[in-house]
């Protein structure tokens, strides 16, 4: 679920009048920005160990604050702030500063990759329609992406929610062209763990792109 998309309004509502309508209301501020939270912890170097600590600290802050939020449109970027300020808290109790990840190296466009590799994504958990034997591989291979490359894990897991290349690049630090390429290298990488489960599929999906520029270009 995007977080962008979040009814803020109804959720501000519905804490105001407490009891069920406020329980309900929590529930729904997590499962929407709980997996936005860990993406933007795990591209700021955070532990994974301490990634519950620090979301359940912003979401009891945003619960208990909310009454003092005026304006429902400002919602989202009260609730960035608010991480933010837990992040930096974070690495003042650590001792140090931690730039949020290193300059990747460069390598050549992979736009295709994020739509060849979302693609895969949105079959993994089909379990009717999907090759039995390829969603396992595929689901594997995605968890061991995730295990070796946390931060590009949490790159796929922002463009997979919505985020574009101008939000992921506000929420890292980079300008938009850094942060194009950063995107293409993770599903670039990601590409790589997914092709051994792919056998005569792979390079299918380039061969569809280019089929569908040239339709593009008649």
């Amino acid at each position: 679920m995007n977080p962008r998309h979040f009814d803020a309004q109804a959720f501000l509502a519905a804490l105001a009048l407490g009891g069920p309508a406020a329980e309900r209301a929590t529930l729904a501020l997590l499962r929407h920005y709980r997996p936005f939270l860990r993406a933007r912890l795990h591209l700021a170097g955070v532990a994974a160990a301490a990634f519950e600590d620090l979301i359940s600290e912003v979401f009891f802050k945003v619960v208990t604050g909310a009454h003092k939020l005026r304006a429902p449109a400002a919602f989202h970027s009260w609730v960035l702030t608010i991480a933010d300020n837990e992040l930096k808290a974070h690495w003042k109790r650590l001792g140090f500063e931690r730039r949020l990840f290193a300059a990747p190296p460069p390598q050549s466009d992979a736009g295709d990759d994020c739509d060849d590799a979302l693609a895969l994504l949105e079959r993994m958990p089909d379990e009717g329609a999907s090759d039995h034997g390829l969603r396992l591989c595929l689901q594997g291979q995605m968890a061991r992406f995730e295990r070796e490359q946390d931060k590009r894990y949490a790159c796929i897991s922002l463009i997979a929610q919505g985020f574009d290349a101008r939000e992921i690049g506000a929420l890292i630090g980079r300008n938009y062209g850094a942060t194009r390429q950063f995107m293409s290298e993770c599903c670039a990488a990601l590409m790589s763990y997914f092709k051994p489960c792919l056998g005569d599929e792979a390079g299918l999906g380039k061969k569809r792109g280019a089929a569908g520029r040239a339709r593009s270009e008649a």
